[in-house]
């Protein structure tokens, strides 16, 4: 379980849609980051249209069709419904080591329960999210979510929200890059991966 955070309009929703495709096509993401053989991929769109989805795809794969595999929503009923279409989705693409790109984060929380703090809630959902991961062998879900407003000298605190979205997931991405520039940087920090440092550009 994957937290991929940025702030608005920088391109947070591009990396993952080209890690979508090129997951289900069994490419490469990033022009070069080869992902293995082709998997069922299911990207929850959930602040798109099927028109933007479309132009994006399009733009991203270059004349290429759209892989199979590779299958996306843009609404579910209610934020309560995104776990159970999930767990759902999952079930049926079992074995096949599936992938799914949550966006975004705040198109899935659902209200805290009586009685429960934020904090409790934000590590309810994460450990919700997390346990259908380790129930399906080879699964993968991503959550991408927006950063805080306010600086931090550690880039794991650009997390917005409370510690408990941090702190349920096993892998954070931060993904930053100045308004007007193509050069970015995302950095990585986890359980189970290197801590990193990768620098990345936005093709015009």
């Amino acid at each position: 379980l994957s937290l991929m955070v940025g702030a608005p309009k920088i391109g947070k929703s591009w990396w993952p849609l080209d890690a979508c495709l090129a997951v289900s096509a069994g490419g490469y993401a990033l022009g070069r980051i080869q992902v293995g053989a082709a998997r069922p991929v299911l990207y929850l769109a959930l602040e798109d249209s099927d028109r933007r989805m479309q132009d994006r795809c399009r733009q991203l794969l270059d004349g290429a069709s759209i892989p199979p595999k590779f299958e996306y929503m843009t609404r579910v009923a209610s934020p309560g419904d995104v776990t159970p279409t999930v767990a759902a989705w999952l079930a049926w693409h079992r074995d096949e080591q599936p992938f799914v790109v949550i966006d975004t984060l705040g198109k899935a929380m659902p209200l805290a329960a009586q009685g429960e703090t934020v904090y409790q809630r934000d590590y309810r959902i994460m450990g919700d999210l997390k346990g259908l991961c380790d129930a399906e062998l080879g699964a993968s879900i991503v959550v991408n979510h927006h950063d805080r407003k306010a600086s931090a000298d550690d880039f794991v605190d650009f997390v917005s929200g409370t510690n408990g979205l941090a702190g349920g997931a096993d892998t954070i991405l931060v993904l930053s890059r100045d308004r007007g520039e193509h050069a970015g940087l995302l950095r990585v920090t986890g359980r189970d991966v290197p801590e990193g440092a990768y620098a990345l550009t936005l093709v015009p």
